[in-house]
């Protein structure tokens, strides 16, 4: 046999025994033997619930003051939850918390007069409360529009607003507290809540922005 011969035998000796090899893997027996099988696909993660961290939640506001500048106040204290659910976002729900009390504008004596009878009524109205009613995905990525129930000095109204969820972290690094968050704002009209004291002088129109950060559950 020359050697143009003996390696093209050699060469389909190595062919057919490679096929062999499939052959054999491929078969049922094999699988019997402890062929890895084929990986399942991950699952999509379903409704993921999140208590907000008080410490790095904020709810801010600002408002007109006598049409040349705008005052800046925020609450210091506000508790809830919410519940994310990246797949069908119709199952997600916010709910939300805040003091009355807690409410700072650098000035005590101010602080003072929003907390009475005046604005706030923090006595009688002791908290400010959200609840959501609809989720839908928004238009972005990461966005969702929320509907639901704002409850301010006794009386509820239907607000809407747009949440960006920014993303995920663990926070501190290897403590397990996997967090996220939903940031937002939107306007009202504190005289549509019953709130009508010095108008214009101090404005009807109330920006609330709002960053609540959640550990999960």
């Amino acid at each position: 046999m020359n050697k143009r011969v003996a390696v093209a035998a050699m060469s389909a000796a190595v062919a057919l025994g490679g096929a062999a090899v499939w052959i054999q893997a491929s078969s049922p027996a094999s699988a019997q033997m402890g062929a890895p099988a084929a990986a399942e696909a991950p699952k999509a993660a379903g409704a993921e619930k999140y208590n907000l961290d008080p410490a790095h939640t904020s709810v801010a506001f600002k408002v007109a003051h006598v049409g040349v500048s705008q005052v800046f106040g925020l609450f210091t204290e506000a508790k809830g939850a919410f519940v994310l659910d990246k797949a069908d976002a119709s199952k997600s729900r916010v709910d939300v918390e805040v003091k009355v009390a807690s409410v700072f504008t650098g000035q005590p004596g101010r602080d003072k007069h929003l907390q009475g009878p005046d604005f706030f009524n923090a006595t009688e109205f002791p908290t400010i409360n959200f609840m959501s009613t609809k989720f839908a995905a928004g238009g972005s990525p990461n966005t969702y529009e929320v509907t639901g129930d704002l409850k301010l000095h006794g009386v509820t109204k239907k607000v809407t607003v747009t949440l960006t969820n920014p993303g995920e972290a663990e926070f501190p690094p290897g403590s397990g507290k996997h967090r996220t968050g939903l940031i937002g704002e939107f306007k009202v009209k504190r005289s549509d809540f019953g709130m009508t004291n010095m108008i214009p002088a101090a404005g009807d129109e109330v920006l609330i922005a709002f960053g609540l950060e959640g550990i999960k559950q």
